[in-house]
């Protein structure tokens, strides 16, 4: 007996609801699919479905080994695939979601570098801050997704940390000719502060090795890191920000590290992967891209140029 036909034949069956349909979609005849269908239950030592004159239902017993076999099959066919993909140069879509501040920065760079070395590839990069923050979306939607915070609640995805993205406190020159710089965690108090509604809602920023908590107050807060790198420039206060966000603000000298030997904690990177997908080969091949393109942190440049400048 060929054990794969007969689960191929019993998953078809119950699929198309009857032993003909399933004959006309696998080309075969109606006595031979229910020799199958036989075969198997004298297998497993049990009956799998009922069978009347003019339907057929699943036992118990077949309801549970119909969700194994239909796994089964498409693991299979996903490996399959996958080999054959092995063999040749990806191709197909690869779908990418990631937060706007982060994917429309250096990161939009790396995708389209990756989009160059695949020409095969049709590469859609989505940017989209509540997809990547609650990850409220079909399974089907996305090949990988870039998040810039842990998961605070159990998803369907695979989670891989990448690394971390640095953070710092800065501010406008006119901001700091007019208001004088702050030399200890204390002086933030004398500061306008702009504050973060979602990163900061207690108003307290966290600094330091010791992650040393300071409440801070402002006049200006949003939940944009575009809101707020924007105010900073314009000089109304201190910012909490990304680097990879304000690298060329600090290459070309329109912010000032504020606070430097009291570092803020980084931000992991995280890649997510649909749960209970095998990783295809495109999807494979992003992630090591990627992986390379952060370790090289191109957006640090903005921070060597301004650390020469003081």
């Amino acid at each position: 007996m060929d054990y794969l036909r007969t689960i191929e034949t019993f998953t078809a069956v119950v699929k198309h609801g009857s032993f003909s349909a399933a004959a006309e979609q696998l080309g075969m005849s109606r006595a031979l699919m229910t020799r199958h269908v036989i075969d198997l239950e004298a297998r497993i030592g049990a009956r799998l479905l009922t069978r009347t004159t003019r339907n057929i239902a699943l036992t118990e017993i077949g309801a549970e080994y119909f969700k194994f076999s239909q796994k089964f099959l498409d693991d299979l066919h996903n490996a399959e695939l996958i080999a054959r993909q092995a063999q040749s140069l990806p191709e197909g879509l690869l779908t990418v979601i990631a937060p706007k501040s982060f994917g429309g920065s250096h990161f939009s760079t790396a995708v389209a570098e990756f989009g160059k070395l695949h020409p095969k590839l049709t590469v859609a990069l989505v940017l989209d801050d509540e997809a990547t923050r609650s990850l409220q979306i079909s399974q089907n939607d996305f090949d990988v997704a870039i998040r810039l915070a842990p998961l605070e609640t159990k998803s369907a995805a695979v989670v891989r940390q990448i690394g971390s993205l640095k953070w710092m406190l800065c501010a406008s020159p006119e901001y700091i000719a007019e208001h004088g710089a702050p030399v200890d965690l204390s002086d933030l108090g004398a500061h306008n502060c702009l504050v973060h509604t979602t990163l900061a809602a207690d108003r307290i920023w966290r600094l330091g090795a010791a992650r040393k908590g300071v409440k801070i107050s402002g006049s200006f807060q949003s939940n944009s890191v575009l809101a707020i790198r924007r105010a900073a420039l314009a000089g109304l206060g201190i910012a909490q920000m990304p680097t990879y966000y304000i690298s060329r603000e600090l290459a070309a000298g329109r912010l000032v590290p504020v606070l430097p030997d009291f570092p803020l904690p980084p931000r992991p990177v995280f890649v997510l992967l649909p749960a209970n997908r095998l990783i295809p080969k495109k999807t494979q091949l992003f992630i090591r891209h990627i992986a390379k393109w952060y370790k090289q942190s191109p957006w640090e440049h903005g921070l060597a140029v301004a650390s020469s400048n003081d």
